[in-house]
């Protein structure tokens, strides 16, 4: 049966896949990068000092450091979900359902600790998470699966035994990758060519019920069970 369950947080939990459009748009428009949203569907899912160095190599500036840039987007992002963020439809609805069944939850993202912190602020889930795993720390983001192998490591887990909550081609990928169940609600600008790996593909996380659960058990850990 699945011991742990690993969601994924920016697009997933919190609607703030307009937000990390906006502060990309904002921040390096300044830099005189002219991105667009649509420039900035191709960025997600990957972890910020990637994202900034692709926009760095396609249209370098010289205004500030690399660095300099990722602290402001940073920031921006932190500003905008602390104001902004939202929970996507049927997320806080997912985290009590899988609290009743008393399965330990954890986030791993792309994202930066304080980034994930801001978040989890905002949609008031701290104490429902077990931990949450951020791939800074790690030596590749996604598509890697470096974060969710740490996450499960963290949750004394093993893998095989997670289901992960993604919403993104890296994310899926990641997860995959890791040896993960993978349930993925794609944001609406993700191509979905590039989710097939996910072993369920859900338009909302509203959508996902105690016999989807059960069919995903069933599925993966019945042979097992015999």
């Amino acid at each position: 049966m699945f011991s742990a369950i690993i969601f994924d947080m920016d697009g997933l939990l919190i609607d703030s896949e307009p937000i990390w459009r906006d502060a990309q748009v904002e921040v390096f428009g300044a830099l005189g990068v002219p991105l667009t949203h649509a420039d900035c569907a191709k960025t997600i899912g990957l972890r910020i000092d990637a994202l900034v160095r692709q926009w760095y190599q396609e249209h370098p500036w010289t205004s500030l450091t690399i660095e300099e840039a990722e602290e402001k987007l940073v920031n921006r992002v932190i500003e905008l979900v602390l104001t902004q963020g939202i929970p996507k439809p049927g997320a806080l609805e997912l985290v009590r359902f899988f609290e009743r069944k008393g399965l330990p939850l954890a986030v791993a993202s792309s994202s930066y600790s304080r980034i994930i912190r801001a978040a989890i602020e905002r949609l008031g889930i701290g104490s429902s998470l077990r931990l949450f795993h951020s791939a800074e720390v790690e030596p590749h983001g996604k598509p890697h699966p470096a974060v969710y192998l740490a996450t499960a490591v963290r949750l004394g887990v093993e893998p095989s035994h997670c289901l992960a909550f993604e919403d993104s081609p890296a994310g899926v990928t990641a997860a995959k990758a890791a040896g993960m169940t993978c349930v993925c609600v794609p944001d609406e600008v993700v191509d979905r060519t590039k989710i097939t790996q996910a072993d369920l593909i859900l338009e909302s996380l509203s959508e996902f019920d105690e016999p989807l659960f059960q069919s995903l058990e069933r599925k993966f850990f019945s042979t097992s069970a015999v």
